[in-house]
């Protein structure tokens, strides 16, 4: 996964705000001490020849004195150039402490990068600025595209160095292939991304720059930093690799023999730099999530219809046949006063002896009036 270029820049951007002339400024000074002065002291030294004769200058290389003075004034030139060859390192060194914090001012700038230059370790610094750039050259010379792809494997040896001075130059170049192993092609879109800043500065003559040079090698810093934790938490790269032979034999001798072994090279403070996303733009790679198949419904086999029970007809209850009546005798009804008295039977006469038959009571009768 590649690095967040746009984060990184927008840090950048950032983190020179109200620094900008200052940084500039050393920047000018090592590019003119590392590189620039060379054709400079030539000019110089060519200007009273130029003076004293014109006509032999503008016949310059014919005229043989013109080009032993155009000659001298460049070995002496390119003998500066060669002795200020590791600027260029402890000026990624000052960038380096700068993402992490350390403010320089006017001053403090020029110190660090003179007495980060001039140290012990001038020599492996020397070696490596000018190997490489000779190495680099002699791929461009088979074909540009080797000089190219060099240069991307060489591309953070600078800030390798600086960051671990007591690497060899051998060790800070094999360092920067592995780092940049199958990153290559990432490093050439950034450096692609600065191209338009580039131009800037030509339109402007130059003035740009002032704004420019800070910024692109501010950027450069971060994406070392970010490139070194990447490769960190991927496993590309373990801390050991930050650490000379010399430094790994010292450090076993004393695990044999006793003794406190002390890494003399840089060891980050983590109270100073936060790398960027949330202060590091890279995240490792997250594996897409897998097409799920729709969930088909399960077949569901029908089921059976519930038996129907037949319901037996209701049974009528046969009511208990209600108690007899009492047999009722029935009076005979009263006769009337017309009728005859009670003849009781022949054979029942004996015991009594009937009354006289009384008198015929005259029925009443409604008298008409």
């Amino acid at each position: 996964m590649e690095l967040n270029r746009s984060l990184i820049k927008q840090q950048a951007r950032q983190l020179i705000q109200g620094r900008v002339f200052i940084l500039f400024l050393i920047i000018f000074v090592v590019g003119l001490l590392s590189g620039g002065l060379s054709g400079f002291v030539s000019n110089i030294q060519v200007i009273p020849e130029i003076i004293k004769n014109p006509e032999g200058f503008q016949s310059f290389p014919a005229n043989p004195e013109a080009t032993t003075t155009y000659s001298g004034g460049f070995s002496f030139g390119g003998i500066l150039t060669l002795v200020f060859l590791p600027l260029s390192v402890a000026l990624a060194g000052m960038f380096l402490q700068f993402i992490r914090g350390t403010q320089f001012d006017l001053g403090s700038e020029f110190t660090f990068v003179f007495t980060k230059t001039f140290d012990k370790n001038y020599i492996q610094k020397f070696l490596l600025k000018l190997l490489v750039g000779l190495f680099t050259v002699l791929w461009s010379i088979l074909f540009i595209i080797p000089g190219i792809v060099y240069h991307y494997k060489t591309y953070f040896v600078d800030f390798i160095m600086a960051d671990n001075p007591e690497l060899t130059w051998r060790e800070t170049i094999e360092l920067s292939k592995k780092m940049t192993n199958g990153h290559k092609g990432e490093l050439f879109v950034f450096d692609l991304s600065f191209i338009l800043w580039y131009m800037l500065v030509g339109v402007t003559f130059g003035i740009a720059g002032i704004y420019v040079f800070p910024y692109i090698v501010t950027a450069q810093a971060l994406y070392y930093e970010n490139f070194k934790q990447r490769a960190l938490q991927t496993g590309q790269m373990n801390a050991q690799d930050f650490i000379s032979n010399n430094e790994k034999m010292a450090q076993a001798y004393n695990s044999q023999f006793g003794g406190t072994y002390q890494q003399t090279g840089y060891q980050a403070d983590p109270n100073m730099y936060q790398p960027p996303v949330q202060q590091n733009p890279y995240q490792p790679p997250v594996a897409p999530a897998q097409p799920q198949a729709p969930v088909q419904p399960q077949y569901q086999p029908p089921q059976p219809a519930a038996p129907v029970v037949p319901v037996a007809p209701a049974v009528p209850v046969e009511e208990a046949p209600a108690p007899a009546a009492e047999p009722v005798i029935e009076e005979a009804p009263a006769a009337a006063p017309s009728e005859e008295f009670y003849t009781p039977p022949e054979d029942v006469k004996q015991y009594f002896t009937p009354s006289e038959t009384p008198e015929e009571t005259p029925s009443e009768t409604p008298t008409e009036e």
